[in-house]
């Protein structure tokens, strides 16, 4: 049975992992890892990119950057992976529930509500898609573009990543490009960068076992540097291929999320609006569970947009 995601690994990935393991330069600091950040950073036409662990420890750095944490409330959507959730409590902060729209499961920015306890929103592309990000950034908070699905997307001519304060990215072995597990920050501060990077590793300085600062084991390793790197030069090939795999299924009668002017998705997953699907050929997937029904966060409110997306969208092959 065909699976539903696959990560496309090539000879030219191989020899890569396989030449970082002969140089036997293996962590997060070695010089592979910043020609990884470097070459990512230009995709997403960004001045700095960090590599982190995963795409979790991405949004978690985020927010701490942030200096989000115990008493304070920050935006998500209910329809996302649980990471986002789950990286806002992990700082203390409480995630806070917003319905999103029912064509293209991103945020919907008119239901939200700032309050004096409102430190960030985390602006999700779902699937793929861009959401509205300027509508985002009009409540004057900042805003964490969380672009795990969406690599190679396009909002308004620019390609995601950058739109923002802080921008998340996921390569996870389902994701558009893969290192296994790993993730990247993005942003155009120097301030952030500089703070981040002395977050994701123990806030290590110039001198040796001199730390001025309390930081976090969560850099990703030369191996999977070299490995992400070999990937990136194949991303436009792959971006090609899911975008044709969606224009099949969309010949064929499934309904996918309503793409605008603005918002040109990265086809990570294609997610049929047209009701629940089987196949005996291929794997088939259903929607993400809405956070207010998730056991660890269950709460009631007006997430009807969610829940219609939930019991009625099909993940098809990508």
């Amino acid at each position: 049975m065909k699976k539903i995601l696959e990560p496309i690994i090539t000879e030219s990935d191989i020899k890569a992992v396989i030449k970082c393991l002969k140089e036997t330069q293996l962590s997060g600091r070695s010089p592979i890892c910043g020609e990884f950040e470097k070459a990512f950073a230009e995709r997403v036409n960004v001045k700095h990119a960090i590599a982190v662990n995963s795409g979790t420890s991405a949004l978690f750095l985020s927010l701490k950057v942030l200096g989000i944490g115990q008493d304070d409330e920050v935006i998500v959507p209910d329809f996302a992976y649980i990471a986002v959730a789950n990286a806002v409590s992990h700082t203390g902060a409480t995630p806070i529930f917003v319905d999103v729209e029912e064509n293209t499961f991103n945020i919907d920015p008119t239901l939200i509500k700032i309050t004096p306890k409102t430190k960030a929103i985390i602006a999700v592309h779902t699937y793929g898609l861009p959401c509205k990000i300027d509508e985002l950034k009009k409540f004057g908070i900042p805003v964490i573009e969380d672009f795990a699905e969406a690599l190679g997307a396009i909002y308004k001519k620019q390609p995601v990543g950058g739109l923002t304060e802080i921008g998340c990215c996921s390569f996870f072995a389902n994701k558009i490009i893969t290192t296994g597990e790993g993730g990247m920050i993005t942003t155009n501060y120097d301030g952030i960068a500089d703070k981040i990077r002395k977050l994701k590793d123990q806030w290590r300085g110039d001198v040796p076992y001199y730390h001025e600062g309390i930081g976090y084991g969560l850099s990703l390793n030369a191996m999977s540097c070299a490995l992400g790197l070999s990937q990136l030069k194949n991303l436009d090939e792959v971006l090609k291929r899911k975008k044709k795999i969606a224009e099949e299924y969309i010949k064929s009668d499934f309904v996918p999320q309503e793409e605008s002017k603005d918002c040109k998705s990265s086809w990570w997953l294609f997610a049929s609006r047209s009701g629940k699907f089987k196949s005996e050929v291929f794997e088939t997937r259903p929607a993400f569970m809405p956070f207010h029904l998730q056991p660890c966060y269950k709460q009631t409110g007006p997430f009807s947009n969610s829940e219609k997306i939930y019991n009625n969208v099909t993940c098809l092959p990508s």
